[in-house]
């Protein structure tokens, strides 16, 4: 009986795909998501190196210490080849800047130091280009005040080291239960990328569902369709044609995703493919 009851709904589904394929709303909106994320990595590579390209242009630091701890002797970074022509003076007052230069304030809030930048108006560098070293003023502070406090690393590792806590529950027979592993960092990623899949293609398949059967309605097809084919059968084959667009539709912002990595590789990083 219900396999009567399902009776056309292959037309339907391959009806309803044919359809949505040939739309062109759909159409559009499948290229244009392609090619919004196969130009993605592409893009924010160009960003990032833009910021690093600003941050070269620093001539002279300025480190200007309000915490009174002795934390201004950021020397050692002028061992690194970006800052080898940096020339990094420690200062008192708030000096002029000029258009290349940098001031670099530590101050102490409550239980944790600020780091405070400032630059010039007429300098050429904007608050996203010190995010390609901004991380690098701060690994300095951080050997700063592992040199200021007379510790070693491997101290300092030991004591800022998290402490966890774990509560199990004995075995009836009085021994431990086996340990059971969380998931992976790669585990957790892979499973959330699957329900943002799963919930793109539901919420996506409603809507395409909806105006698929709001347009029908409109042309009389639903009535028509109605006539030989079982109301459950309609509506089996109308719902998995409809996800099977959006299946194929993500499919395809996939394949544009690995694209736009092999596009950035290749663009970005010949080194990296040399045999």
């Amino acid at each position: 009986m219900k396999q009567g009851r399902l009776n056309g709904a292959s037309k339907v589904f391959t009806f309803t795909l044919v359809q949505n394929l040939k739309s062109a709303g759909i159409r559009f909106t499948t290229i244009l998501f392609c090619l919004i994320v196969l130009a993605s990595m592409p893009v924010m590579h160009l960003i990032n190196n833009r910021g690093e390209s600003e941050s070269a242009s620093i001539e002279k630091v300025y480190i200007k210490d309000d915490t009174g701890l002795g934390l201004s002797d950021f020397s050692a970074m002028s061992q690194k080849a970006k800052y080898s022509k940096v020339k990094f003076v420690q200062a008192t007052n708030t000096p002029s800047l000029g258009e290349n230069d940098l001031l670099l304030t530590i101050s102490k809030k409550d239980a944790s130091f600020i780091l405070h930048y400032t630059v010039s108006k007429k300098s050429p560098m904007r608050e996203d280009g010190f995010e390609s070293y901004i991380s690098e003023f701060k690994t300095a502070f951080e050997q700063v005040r592992v040199k200021q406090a007379s510790v070693t690393k491997d101290q300092l590792n030991m004591i800022n080291m998290p402490v966890t806590s774990d509560v199990v529950e004995l075995k009836e027979d009085g021994t431990l239960p086996s340990e059971v592993n969380g998931l992976s960092n790669a585990q957790y990623y892979l499973y959330l990328g699957l329900v943002i899949a799963c919930i793109m293609i539901v919420s996506i398949s409603a809507e395409t569902v909806a105006s698929s059967i709001i347009n029908e309605k409109g042309n009389k097809l639903v009535e028509n369709l109605m006539i030989s084919v079982d109301t459950n059968a309609l509506v089996v084959g109308k719902v998995a044609g409809a996800l099977m667009v959006v299946v194929i539709q993500v499919a395809l912002m996939a394949a544009c995703a690995v694209g736009s990595s092999v596009i950035n590789m290749i663009i970005f990083n010949m080194d990296s493919l040399e045999v």
